[in-house]
């Protein structure tokens, strides 16, 4: 996919849809929810801002869904979880 098509595709769901964040791929998911629309920003990548991180994120490490923590063992502790 594209850099835009990733926009367009992550961009159906609305702010405020349930996703889960990995800042490493598939290890140390955090529960959260959409808090921006995503974009291509200025290098040309797509990316995306979620509640309780501090900036954007490529949107390659952004999964939407419902994943719980009884699905996945990689989830994060210490982090706020969002929903």
């Amino acid at each position: 996919m594209t850099p835009q098509q990733k926009v367009d595709a992550i961009n159906r769901n609305g702010i405020g849809t349930k996703v889960v964040y990995w800042p490493i791929l598939h290890k140390g998911g955090k529960r959260t929810r959409i808090r921006h629309a995503a974009y291509v920003d200025a290098a040309c990548q797509p990316v995306i801002f979620v509640e309780g991180v501090s900036g954007c994120v490529h949107t390659d490490h952004v999964e939407i869904g419902s994943l719980m923590e009884k699905d996945s063992p990689c989830f994060s502790k210490e982090f706020e979880h969002r929903w």
